[in-house]
């Protein structure tokens, strides 16, 4: 009776050990995320791995024509001017959700590659990132002045939302003090999606940012234009005069929408999902200066598409410059419909 009752008790603590141990295993299995067509998750190592390796490939000591050397590139900035006809202004309002999805496709990721500063090291690395979008189908784009001005040897690229490589094959035209460049992608016969060009936005309009903050590739953030403020001066260029001889005033465009390193050249969208300006830089605010004291806030300052406006086309009625908009002139100048 004692030997039955042992085995039974054996039987028992062994299959409840068994159950534990199962359990322990099921829970240790990293479980497979659930999410719905219409999500897309991104991987953002991946990216820069297929990004290193397609743009590596295109490197050929053989063909200097196959990729433009950065230092060669460069040299279009000089350019002041480039006309550019651009798609017909949409005026369809888009939600949060479908502006990301349509607009993804329009927006690129800009790489510098470089050899590795390692002497035992000799591959090409992806050394820099950066933001870029499409605003005609035959590959015109626009990025800022100072992703493009490296003083660097080595070679530059995009890579669209479908990981495709495409090399940057010159640089149209550049503005300095407004930091802005119009570029053209080698399209290789391909199309892309370009995006509409809105002359102004007014202040609290809404704004949508897609963008690649520290390699967070395709990031969404959304907020408002808080203000417009001019400046006599600029971090990008500080000889740029105009025809008076007098430094050039830069109007900025300020957001609340976040941002950070590698959000440079990425549009600022509206409603419509139309490019209403372009990141540029962030300016933090502390309590005091010296000794630095805490950071109360971070100003997110923009290109206003104005500007950009001015590197492509050859009117200068695109906006006046108080809050009273003749939006009927802006429309027969953009051919809106």
């Amino acid at each position: 009776m004692k030997k039955t009752r042992l085995m039974i008790l054996l039987v028992v603590t062994v299959g409840l050990c068994t159950c534990i141990s199962h359990a322990d295993d099921e829970k240790s299995k990293p479980k497979a995320p659930i999410y719905t067509n219409d999500i897309t998750v991104i991987d953002d190592a991946a990216i820069a791995r297929l990004f290193e390796q397609q743009l590596g490939e295109l490197i050929d000591p053989n063909d200097p024509n196959k990729i433009t050397e950065i230092k060669v590139l460069t040299k279009g900035l000089e350019n002041k001017f480039h006309e550019v006809s651009l798609p017909v202004l949409s005026d369809s309002q888009k939600t949060a959700e479908s502006i990301y999805k349509d607009c993804s496709q329009s927006i690129f990721i800009v790489g510098v590659l470089s050899h590795c500063r390692s002497k035992k090291c000799k591959k090409w690395h992806l050394n820099s990132v950066s933001s870029g979008f499409f605003i005609t189908e035959t590959g015109v784009a626009v990025t800022n002045y100072h992703v493009m001005n490296k003083d660097t040897d080595g070679y530059m690229a995009i890579m669209t939302r479908d990981k495709k490589v495409y090399p940057i094959s010159k640089i149209l035209a550049g503005d300095a003090a407004g930091d802005i460049a119009i570029i053209q992608i080698d399209a290789a016969g391909n199309k892309f999606q370009p995006v509409s060009i809105a002359p102004y936005a007014p202040v609290g309009s809404d704004v949508y940012v897609i963008h690649h903050p520290k390699r967070n590739y395709f990031t969404m953030t959304s907020g408002k234009v808080s203000r417009y403020y001019q400046k006599f001066s600029s971090a990008h260029n500080k000889d740029d005069k105009d025809a008076s001889g007098d430094t050039r005033a830069v109007t900025t465009m300020v957001i609340t929408a976040d941002f950070a390193k590698g959000s440079s050249g990425a549009p600022i969208l509206d409603k419509y999902g139309r490019a209403i300006g372009m990141v540029r830089a962030t300016s933090p605010i502390y309590y005091k200066e010296k000794p630095r004291g805490s950071l109360q806030m971070v100003l997110k300052l923009c290109v206003p598409a104005e500007d950009i406006m001015k590197l492509i086309t050859k009117t200068d009625r695109l906006r006046k410059k108080n809050e009273e908009q003749d939006f009927d002139l802006i429309a027969e100048t953009l051919n809106i419909k």
